[in-house]
């Protein structure tokens, strides 16, 4: 991703592209500037960049350097670093730009990367959440197994790719990668980081992210039911189409001539292939006082079997964050439906536009969406469930009253 009007925001970073300008000075040294930026989305202004030497074992020698992004866009420079190894952990900690919910994280997300500088020089030091991901592999490599580096990087980066399904082409360096540029690698990194993030907190991504690392570490492959049923349940609901006009739209309000790489491939191959199973999303609970008319197993509203017109219902719904659902509920016979005034929480409802045209119930917030309803008459609703701003129906069931 370019940043050539970064002059025009009076901003001191003075960078034209994200590199890493310095030398290797001899016997592994470093010296000089580590530029780069920082992604889940892009972080913000006031996150803290702490580079912190290690040694060639990667352990660290109490030696840092740190800087504070100074912008929105995710960007950072610390002007004069000296490594006497040339290997470094860099961690960014703070808010980012959450790309599924096209919103600042509500808590800030710390991310790490192994960088060798020495090896790499002229090369960016991106910080994302496929380096953050390899970064436990890489020291278990080197410290457990006896690989080098460059060796243990190139492998534990294939091997975070596999778990999304993802391959790539050549030597790929996950501190290269951007989710505002164009090209293959990027678009894996923009749909892994979606699949990750996107109906969790930043506490519950942290906490998948961490379990992922800890699986990784000493195999190299996921094992876990869990962790890949929580990804497949981020694939699974995400909005591809939000998410590119939510970047789109943060990209231009920063006045940064970013391109985003084409991920949705990348994200519907993992929803077909990936071996994990879906296993959470929209809930539709058992009512609490009255029977939930949006229950999979709610068949009969119980009119003419003691209540004289099938009684009081609620139409209640557990969502997810970043998901959306509107509910259409259609009558046939003299069957009807009355709302309760004032008990509609998080629901937009909607009365029918004309005799046969259907109640609709659209979601204006996640958690619990739940409104009091009362039937009347006997016939069949046909509810249509339109689930993560579908266009389509996807499920629809039937009950009688």
């Amino acid at each position: 991703m370019r940043y050539e009007n970064y002059l025009a925001f009076g901003l001191m970073i003075g960078l034209a592209s994200f590199s890493l300008v310095g030398t290797g000075c001899g016997g592994g040294e470093f010296s000089g500037a580590v530029a780069g930026n920082v992604q889940k989305g892009p972080f913000t202004s006031g996150t803290e960049i702490t580079i912190n030497e290690l040694t060639e074992e990667l352990d660290q020698t109490g030696r840092s350097f740190s800087t504070t992004i100074a912008d929105d866009s995710g960007a950072f420079r610390v002007s004069s670093v000296e490594l006497a190894s040339g290997f470094a952990r860099v961690r960014a900690n703070g808010f980012y730009f959450d790309e599924t919910s096209g919103e600042i994280s509500e808590s800030p997300l710390s991310l790490v990367t192994l960088v060798n500088f020495e090896a790499s020089p002229g090369e960016r030091a991106n910080v994302n959440v496929f380096g953050h991901l390899q970064s436990p592999r890489i020291e278990y490599l080197m410290q457990e197994e006896g690989l080098e580096f460059e060796d243990a990087r190139a492998q534990a980066h294939e091997e975070v790719l596999a778990i999304f399904g993802f391959e790539t082409d050549g030597e790929v360096r996950a501190e290269l990668l951007d989710i505002g540029e164009a090209g293959a690698d990027n678009a894996m990194l923009l749909a892994a980081s979606v699949i990750l993030q996107n109906t969790r907190s930043v506490g519950e991504l942290s906490e998948l992210l961490a379990a992922i690392q800890t699986d990784l570490r000493t195999n190299g492959e996921l094992n876990s039911t869990t962790s890949g049923a929580a990804l497949m349940n981020g694939a699974v609901t995400a909005n591809p189409e939000q998410i590119r006009a939510g970047l789109h739209a943060r990209y231009d309000s920063l006045g940064l001539a970013a391109v985003v790489p084409e991920f949705e491939p990348y994200l519907e191959a993992f929803v077909e292939n990936a071996p994990y199973e879906f296993t959470g999303g929209i809930e539709y609970p058992e009512g609490t006082t009255r029977p939930n008319l949006l229950h999979p197993d709610f068949d009969s509203a119980g009119y003419g079997s003691g209540e004289e017109d099938g009684g009081d219902f609620e139409v209640r719904a557990l969502l997810p964050l970043n998901t959306e659902l509107t509910v259409q509920i259609s009558f046939s016979n003299s069957m009807s439906l009355g709302v309760v005034q004032g008990s509609s929480q998080g629901w937009d409802v909607s009365f029918p536009e004309s005799p046969g045209s259907p109640w609709t119930f659209e979601s204006l917030s996640t958690g619990e969406v739940s409104v009091d309803v009362s039937l009347t008459g006997p016939g069949t609703a046909t509810v249509e469930y339109f689930e993560y701003g579908s266009d389509v129906p996807t499920r629809t069931r039937t009950f009688t009253n």
